[in-house]
């Protein structure tokens, strides 16, 4: 028995179009396996990086209504001839945590949407006028603290609304 030219190419090209649409379906397969993987991961660290930048905002707002509290007992015991009530505020790590805000403003391109890094860039410029007029114009510390309080749990609130658009959450 003899084998013709005509069978040996038609052999091999029934094994070519088997072949070759494995490895195009193979190659579409990983390609969509990739994209879905790293678009979870892109997704997890927007994720954490929000998770962060609320828990920051979450204590400068604590630091800021123990601070307005704190300062108006002891602007009316000192106005009543009292003895000023104990405590002090933890200034050191608002400014530690101010610093974070700074990075997280610096790094928003990257991890987190154009709207929260403008949410931000209103906040420095909210906390330096605040600065301003209590160092400066000598507003009543505890009121500008309490102030401070409301805005940052506003920005917490606009940050959450941010957040839940940007990561898909419905």
């Amino acid at each position: 028995m003899s084998v013709t030219p005509a069978e040996v190419g038609s052999f091999f090209v029934s094994l070519v179009v088997p072949i070759g649409t494995g490895a195009v379906a193979a190659g579409i397969t990983a390609y969509w396996a990739l994209h879905r993987f790293y678009y979870e991961k892109w997704w997890e660290k927007k994720h954490a990086a929000y998770n962060q930048l609320l828990d920051s905002l979450f204590e400068i707002k604590a630091i800021y209504s123990f601070a307005a509290d704190l300062y108006q007992r002891k602007y009316e015991a000192n106005n009543h001839f009292e003895p000023e009530p104990p405590g002090e505020v933890d200034w050191t790590r608002y400014h530690e945590l101010k610093a974070q805000l700074r990075r997280f403003h610096a790094l928003a391109p990257i991890s987190l949407s154009r709207c929260t890094r403008e949410l931000l860039k209103d906040f420095f410029k909210e906390d330096e006028d605040t600065e301003y007029s209590v160092y400066e114009e000598g507003f009543p510390d505890f009121l500008a603290y309490g102030d401070m309080s409301k805005i940052v749990k506003g920005l917490i609130d606009a940050v959450v609304k941010d957040a839940e658009k940007e990561l898909k959450f419905k």
